[in-house]
């Protein structure tokens, strides 16, 4: 093979391994990009698209609920060019939790993918624009936002996973799961997990992460008991609290050997 040739099937293969990534928007603190996870698209099919965040070592960006400080990210996207859609919202993987000063952040470290669906109708292939907003944070706070563009070309049928479907996979591996177990609150805080499979033998640590601020006192212990078939973590509602609604966000289990099993619940009020 020539080195013509040769260079001219690299350049192919480089050009499709970015297909799917746009053009980065990049700060001392981070970079951003928007992503999908195919490199093309068919007639009348979804994709899945994110924002991709980059953090610098020391800098955080925030979940659905950021805490008690912090801001949620967001992101647009619309599409054109023989195609028409709208992003649907952010699907949340788990934050990490971070407790300082007396306040508590729910975040993402290191990079994150916030993944959308994007409905696309029409055929061909389409050109994405998207507008995205978060918050960055170490010793300061600084708010951050990009536009971004990302041409993606038509497919004659379902296109196959793209170079950043990875990413999307990975997001999906952090989200929460819909818990197998019955959830109540009582209201004076005690939220009960209920259930087969729930035992002290399987949970050694858990912790709650509510979807909505202004609920609980985010930054108090939130004691732990389990006995066979049960849990209870014992949560401080703020004065402000509206106690008979049901408690919605995320529990984490996690098992003796550092496994964290992130779970949706929906807690339904019980008592007076």
């Amino acid at each position: 093979m020539s080195a013509l040739l040769l260079a001219g099937f690299l350049g192919l293969g480089s050009a499709a391994a970015l297909a799917a990534e746009s053009a980065p928007v990049t700060s001392a603190n981070d970079t951003a990009t928007l992503v999908t996870d195919r490199d093309a698209v068919g007639p009348d099919r979804h994709l899945r698209v994110g924002l991709r965040l980059q953090l610098k070592p020391g800098w955080h960006t925030y979940w659905i609920n950021p805490g008690d400080a912090g801001d949620t990210p967001t992101l647009d996207v619309t599409a054109d060019g023989g195609a028409t859609g709208k992003g649907g919202p952010i699907h949340w993987p788990v934050p990490v939790r971070i407790s300082e000063g007396g306040l508590m952040s729910y975040a993402y470290v290191n990079e994150v993918t916030l993944p959308e669906d994007l409905v696309l109708k029409g055929s061909g292939g389409t050109t994405l624009h998207a507008h995205g907003e978060w918050l960055v944070c170490a010793q300061v706070c600084i708010p951050e936002s990009g536009d971004f563009t990302l041409t993606l070309p038509a497919a004659a049928q379902d296109a196959p996973e793209g170079a950043q479907a990875a990413l999307f996979h990975k997001a999906d591996a952090a989200m929460p799961v819909a818990s197998p177990f019955a959830a109540s609150v009582s209201a004076d805080g005690v939220l009960t997990l209920s259930g087969k499979g729930l035992s002290a033998a399987s949970v050694s640590q858990a912790w709650f992460l509510p979807q909505d601020g202004g609920v609980i006192d985010q930054v108090a212990d939130q004691p732990l008991h389990v006995l066979d078939g049960q849990l209870t973590l014992g949560l401080k509602f703020l004065k402000t609290a509206h106690r008979d609604k049901p408690l919605v966000g995320v529990v984490v289990l996690k098992d003796a050997a550092g496994q964290e099993s992130p779970l949706q619940i929906e807690a339904r009020p019980v008592g007076g």
